[in-house]
């Protein structure tokens, strides 16, 4: 018999049991006669994968690559991560979806890349403090805007008159105090600087709804600068 087998798979799967053997020219070795040496979901000496101890990175097991449905997880901070990190839209809408808790939702809102995302995430917070903070700190005056409209607390919408610079946010914060005799006090300019807004409003408005007749590089009707 020649010495030299030319078998032509190298991996021999022994049903029955755990061994794995590979046959080149001859030569056996045993890598898991007696055990599997278990790296979390997958054995460091042949490479066997088991459905158990996955190290979850969001949908995707970092170790063996298997991925989970995302309607299979009911982790809060797991299901943050993936509104924070997943590359596919789909999943983060999802995860952003299932997320009910106001801290994990809050640092959803602080870390996400996507404006959508962040805007979906801060629209189901609820908690005064956590809103009032966005409100007052966030770099981003479209959040602080956004957290304004949502705060009932009439303390925090005063200390928020007193202290915004933008007069927008300024002037959503004034219109949700009960008290206008206050909002008087704290924001003599108040009439005036909604009137303006207001105009400013309806003049978006208006571009938007217009059938524009074009003259060059603007509308004649309203004004607006063609983008072309």
């Amino acid at each position: 018999m020649n010495a030299e087998y030319r078998i032509r798979d190298d991996l021999v799967a022994l049903r029955g049991c755990d061994i794995v053997i590979n046959l080149v020219l001859g030569v056996y070795t045993m890598a898991c006669l007696f055990s599997h040496k278990w790296n979390d979901c997958k054995c460091e000496k042949c490479g066997k994968t088991r459905d158990e101890q996955h190290v979850w990175k969001g949908c995707v097991c970092s170790v063996c690559g298997q991925e989970r449905s995302i309607d299979k997880i009911t982790d809060q901070s797991v299901l943050a991560y993936i509104a924070i990190n997943e590359k596919v839209k789909q999943r983060r809408d999802m995860a952003v979806d299932m997320l009910n808790d106001q801290v994990m939702l809050a640092e959803v809102v602080s870390k996400t890349g996507d404006y959508k995302t962040s805007g979906t995430a801060l629209n189901k917070i609820k908690d005064q403090t956590i809103l009032a903070n966005f409100a007052k700190n966030s770099n981003s005056t479209v959040t602080r805007m956004a957290a304004v409209t949502k705060i009932v607390d009439q303390s925090i919408l005063i200390e928020i008159v007193k202290n915004e610079r933008v007069n927008d946010i300024r002037v959503a914060a004034a219109e949700k105090i009960t008290s206008q005799d206050l909002v008087k006090e704290l924001f003599p300019d108040f009439v005036e600087a909604k009137a303006k807004i207001d105009k400013e409003k309806a003049r978006i408005k208006e571009q938007e709804d217009c059938k524009h007749n074009w003259n060059g590089s603007y509308c004649v009707k309203c004004g607006a600068a063609r983008d072309d």
